[in-house]
C-alpha cells in the first residue's frame, strides 16, 4: 500500500473503512481515522504513555459506556442491514474485555 506520509500509514494501522465500499461511508471512517489519530498525537505530545490501539480501546470503551448510560439505541432495522459492523462492535467489545479493563 503506497502511503504518503507517517501519518497515514498510522491511521490505516487500525483503520474502520475497509469494510465498506461506499465511499460517502469511506471518507467518514477515513476522516474519523484521522481525527482518532490527531487526538492520539495530541495526548501523546503532552507524555501520556497510551499506544495507539489502546488509545482507540479506551476511547471505544468510554463512547460505549457514554451511550450506555443514555440509552442511545439505533433503530432495530438498522443493524439488520449491517452484520459486519455487529461483527465488530464484538470484536471491540472482546478486545476490551479481554485487555481487563
Amino acid at each position: 500500500m503506497g502511503y504518503i506520509d507517517s501519518s497515514g500509514r498510522m491511521a490505516n494501522s487500525y483503520s474502520m473503512s475497509q469494510h465498506t465500499f461506499k465511499w460517502t461511508t469511506k471518507l467518514f471512517f477515513s476522516l474519523l481515522d484521522l481525527t482518532v489519530l490527531s487526538s492520539w498525537l495530541l495526548l501523546a505530545s503532552c507524555r501520556a504513555k497510551y499506544t495507539h490501539q489502546d488509545f482507540r480501546l479506551l476511547l471505544v470503551k468510554n463512547l460505549i459506556e457514554e451511550a450506555e448510560k443514555a440509552k442511545i439505541t439505533p433503530p432495530p432495522d438498522w443493524l439488520e442491514d449491517q452484520k459486519w459492523l455487529q461483527q465488530m462492535l464484538y470484536d471491540l467489545r472482546t478486545a476490551i474485555t479481554s485487555n481487563g479493563q
